[in-house]
């Protein structure tokens, strides 16, 4: 963002519950008529922003925590497969292993 742009802009919801972007965002940004926007919830306020931004972000975040941890991507899926088991014993109990 260069000095120039406005941090803050006001977009208007329509009749219809639909969010006009202002021409400034459009310019700057590029959203075609498919693009998927996050709506945040941060106490009384709603932050909007790109998808695919909010995705890149977390998944940088991950990667790097994995790196600083030492966690590698095998790691991390035989512990959702540990954290799962864990919700189905815990959930069914000894069901699943009595079964015929």
């Amino acid at each position: 963002m260069t000095q120039t742009e406005n941090i803050l802009t006001v977009a208007h919801v329509n009749e219809h519950g639909q969010m006009t972007l202002p021409e400034e965002y459009l310019r700057n940004h590029s959203p075609t008529p498919d693009s998927a926007f996050l709506l945040v919830q941060v106490g009384d306020s709603l932050v909007l922003m790109p998808e695919e931004t909010a995705l890149n972000e977390l998944s940088e975040l991950v990667q790097e925590a994995m790196v600083r941890h030492g966690v590698s991507i095998n790691d991390l899926i035989a512990a959702t497969m540990a954290a799962r088991a864990e919700i189905v014993r815990r959930e069914f109990g000894d069901l699943i292993e009595s079964a015929p």
